[in-house]
């Protein structure tokens, strides 16, 4: 059984064998499951105005076995930035703001480079992680879990503020804003309550209003820790994962939103189409295109190859041979990927509820690859 699972996995991570039919597809992403790596995924490949292929396999709760299905909800990671971006998207056309403002007229605390403090932090930094503001896993995310009720205003006045409890001067590059490009939860964090504060409107509900509602998205929203379908492991061996219970986090716009593969597929399509999903509209087309604008970063990051607000572009996305636009998540228990191709206009996302590690990457490829490999089999490019 495991040499035939490696070789199903084989396959797929080189696309080899072309994958023509549904049911072909649905063998490589069992036999992936079958390798034993993971728990449970998702996976959907569409277009701006259909689905593809939707399916999911394995186990939401590892320990009951618990049908992963369409509709669980998970934690989607990183992935959540890009609800940052469209939501600063829909501030600057209710005239709250314009992105190349500087932070600090739309802030009611001040926010300064110490290394360059006649410099200007714009939103747009923010958005396109050029802002200056270093990002401490250690510090912050640790700080995001010790205090999960912090507001956003006082968890980011207090690491970014000269007056804040967490202050100090090597929490912000040597390099000037705007000159170099390193992925930030804080400023992504930063950027949210922006947002906040000038809405009157916490950020999540602000989300809720005007992106989750607008779309039909009834199974989206952030974690507070019931609300999640899901439960979530880490890899130790073939077939035997340790159990892991995500914390509420007071950074949570960054990354603890919680959705399930339909509304994540719905709200991609709605950006694939200029904004529009069926008779609803989120953003009008000229903001769809700032925000997928890219530009090429001086990066101290190699996986950030071209930035847009809050989307970004990776070349090859777990092996599939195109450059595509979107962004990825993981964490503890968490793996997610959302790229679509505007070339093509071919749209994936996996969720898995199970952690990347160095023994189950090839899974993740293998996933991501089989769906490319169908797709592609059916001349959609």
């Amino acid at each position: 059984m495991l040499i035939a699972t490696l070789l199903i996995l084989n396959s797929c991570a080189t696309s080899k064998v072309v994958i023509s039919t549904k049911s072909e597809l649905d063998k490589k992403l069992q036999g992936v499951l079958d390798y034993k790596r993971l728990t449970g995924f998702s996976v959907s490949i569409f277009t701006k105005d259909s689905v593809i292929y939707q399916k999911a396999f394995g186990y939401s709760d590892w320990e009951l076995k618990t049908s992963y299905s369409l509709d669980t909800k998970q934690i989607i990671a990183s992935i959540s930035k890009t609800t940052i971006g469209v939501a600063l998207m829909k501030g600057q056309e209710l005239g709250l703001f314009s992105l190349d403002d500087p932070i600090n007229n739309h802030l009611p605390f001040k926010v300064v480079n110490p290394h360059y403090p006649e410099s200007i932090i714009t939103i747009r930094h923010l958005a396109m992680h050029t802002s200056s503001i270093k990002y401490s896993e250690e510090m912050t995310d640790t700080r995001g879990n010790e205090f999960p009720q912090m507001s956003l205003k006082e968890f980011t006045q207090s690491y970014l503020n000269r007056e804040g409890k967490w202050y100090d001067e090597s929490n912000f590059h040597k390099s000037m804003p705007g000159e170099l490009g390193d992925y930030t939860n804080v400023g992504a964090t930063l950027a949210a309550y922006l947002i906040e504060n000038k809405s009157g409107m916490k950020f999540s509900e602000f989300s809720e209003k005007y992106i989750f509602e607008s779309l039909g998205m009834t199974s989206t929203s952030y974690f507070y820790g019931s609300n999640s379908d899901a439960k979530y492991y880490t890899y130790k061996s073939q077939n035997n994962f340790e159990k892991i219970e995500p914390l509420i986090d007071g950074m949570y716009p960054n990354g603890s939103q919680v959705t399930n593969i339909v509304d994540l597929t719905t709200f991609c399509q709605s950006i694939m189409n200029n904004g529009r999903y069926g008779s609803k509209s989120i953003l009008t087309s000229n903001s769809i295109k700032e925000m997928l604008t890219v530009s090429k970063l001086r990066s101290l990051d190699e996986d950030i190859y071209r930035q847009g607000i809050f989307w970004s572009t990776m070349k090859s996305p777990l092996g599939i041979p195109r450059e595509m636009i979107g962004h990825n998540g993981g964490d503890n228990g968490v793996y997610s990927m959302m790229y679509f191709d505007q070339k093509s206009g071919i749209g994936y996302i996996l969720l898995s509820n199970t952690g990347l590690s160095d023994e189950n990457h090839v899974s993740m490829v293998g996933i991501y690859k089989s769906l490319w490999n169908y797709a592609n089999s059916k001349s959609l490019y």
